[in-house]
């Protein structure tokens, strides 16, 4: 077989696998490819493997290098791999987009929360905040900011806004409850809790932290009921959890 007809025969082996026709345009073959990975990403990301998905979408950006949507998706995965210089390689090229918005001001914030650039991260979350009031990540990642460095009672009133707009961010119950329990308010953290159990009764840390307030205001019955209660939600969550 010669040279060309090996290389007819691998297309023809490509469509195939991929179901396109062999006489497809270069623009439809371009499309089938967009929606192919696009799919593929969202689906894989539903499932959490979130790498993965982060693959397909960098295939979408090849034929769609201008997808704003899918830039800020892939972003956000890079984010949460830990690669942050990456991601914030992505929010430059985001900011040069038509389409950019506060959004990308958020994800920077986020970005920079992680490198640990506090000062920069609360002006990019200010800067959103100032465009849109609403935005509960942007609430979050102040809260966080604001918990580390010592200001309990605006990191307390920028959780309770986050949990206000966004009732099914469980991680900001738990965070709250955190803080609240450190402050010595275990009735303010166990009402917390509750509240963030009532929302997702499968979330297993919610449990194992209520049963950590409760062992320390002394209910050690219910601790150990709450403590039961996670250890069937997940079982690698408490391993080595003690309570008396």
């Amino acid at each position: 077989m010669n040279k060309h007809k090996r290389l007819l025969a691998s297309l023809l082996i490509i469509g195939l696998l991929l179901g396109i026709s062999p006489s497809m345009g270069a623009k439809e073959l371009s499309s089938y490819l967009y929606n192919y990975y696009y799919n593929m990403g969202l689906k894989v990301l539903a499932y959490g493997f979130r790498a993965l998905a982060g693959e397909h979408f960098k295939q979408v950006l090849v034929t769609d290098p201008d997808n704003f949507e899918v830039r800020i998706l892939w972003t956000m995965i890079l984010v949460e791999e830990g690669e942050l210089d990456k991601a914030l390689a992505h929010c430059e090229t985001l900011r040069k987009s038509p389409e950019a918005d506060y959004t990308v001001d958020v994800l920077e914030g986020q970005i920079r929360q992680r490198l640990g650039q506090l000062e920069a991260a609360s002006a990019l979350y200010n800067k959103a905040l100032a465009q849109d009031d609403q935005l509960a990540l942007a609430h979050l990642g102040l809260a966080q900011i604001w918990a580390l460095t010592g200001d309990a009672p605006q990191a307390e009133e920028a959780y309770k806004t986050v949990v206000k707009l966004s009732p099914d961010r469980l991680d900001a119950y738990l965070e709250l409850a955190g803080l609240q329990q450190k402050n010595g308010a275990l009735e303010a953290a166990e009402a917390t809790l509750k509240d963030g159990i009532a929302i997702n009764r499968q979330w297993a840390p919610l449990h194992s932290q209520l049963a950590l307030v409760y062992q320390e205001a002394g209910k050690h019955d219910e601790a150990k009921v709450a403590m039961e209660r996670a250890r069937q939600l997940d079982p690698d969550l408490v391993t080595g959890e003690a309570l008396n």
